[in-house]
């Protein structure tokens, strides 16, 4: 090597490089590198877990949390459901004390239809505009087929009472229609 112009090394063509560090910037003691610090992890997301979903036979998307069991046999299955206006994420409170009380418990967090993740069809206030409707007036249909069907029987009843009664002398019982009518 070559002194250069300035003082420092000049390297040629062929020869090997010599890395040459100034004095005032070698470190005196090597330095350990900071430790980037941990994110803080909650007691919920600390649990074995893992999140789910499957689509029904009316094509309902269901979606759900399973949370493990600490022991690897559970023998228990706890099964959390929401009220309306509510999703799984409201029993994140108590999966925590759930699962510390009982060890051998997979917990099951779901999301109802219309609920949280579960409204790929619709929330639940289409779900009581649309479907609850549709629920009624099938019900009420089918209660007034049934009151139709009892008031044929009642009819077919009284047409069979009348003919046994053929014959019978005037004013006798079989003549008069059942005290409901």
């Amino acid at each position: 090597m070559a002194p250069s112009e300035d003082g420092g090394q000049v390297t040629f063509p062929g020869q090997p490089k010599e890395v040459h560090v100034p004095a005032e910037a070698e470190p005196a003691e090597a330095q350990p590198e900071a430790e980037e610090p941990a994110e803080e992890v909650s007691p919920l997301e600390a649990l074995s877990q893992e999140e789910f979903s499957y689509r029904t036979q009316d094509a309902w998307e269901i979606h759900g949390t399973l949370y493990h069991a600490r022991n690897e046999r559970p023998s228990t299955m706890i099964i959390l459901l929401h009220m309306l206006d509510s999703t799984r994420a409201d029993y994140d409170e108590v999966v925590v004390p759930l699962h510390e009380a009982l060890p051998d418990a997979d917990i099951l967090a779901l999301d109802m239809r219309g609920h949280g993740e579960s409204i790929n069809k619709r929330t639940w206030e289409e779900f009581v505009e649309v479907d609850l409707k549709e629920v009624v007036n099938e019900v009420v249909t089918d209660q007034q087929a049934k009151i139709m069907r009892l008031e044929e029987l009642c009819r077919s009843l009284i047409d069979r009472v009348r003919s046994l009664g053929e014959g019978l002398p005037a004013g006798d019982p079989a003549d008069e229609r059942p005290p409901h009518y």
